[in-house]
């Protein structure tokens, strides 16, 4: 039986070592391909996806321009009855508001 020396059980210890350092290395750039690719995807998806939206946007704008342009005197209506509806649920809110902080007053 041969002995082996501190050097060689060093060396054969650093190759293996370097071996599972190579492996490792290898699967993580493997890990890192992946997930670049799946990033990229995810943008290219997302990048088509916006600009879907934005187009969406865009034909649902000039469609309310239009109407506006149609329909003027409607399109003022509209939006002086969403303002006195704002209006009002705004004082609903203060005025509820105001018996809470005076329950609140008068409870303590």
């Amino acid at each position: 039986m041969e002995k082996t020396s501190p050097e060689m059980m060093a060396k054969e210890s650093a190759e293996r070592a370097t071996g599972r350092i190579e492996k490792t290395s290898a699967g993580a750039h493997e890990m890192l391909e992946q997930a670049t690719e799946a990033a990229i995807g995810a943008t290219r998806r997302m990048g088509a996806a916006g600009a879907e939206l934005a187009a969406g946007a865009s034909r649902w704008t000039e469609a309310t321009r239009e109407r506006v342009r149609r329909n003027p005197f409607a399109s003022i209506g509209v939006a002086v009855g969403a303002a006195l509806g704002m209006v009002l649920a705004a004082g609903l809110w203060f005025q509820r508001r105001e018996r809470w902080t005076d329950r609140e007053t008068h409870a303590h």
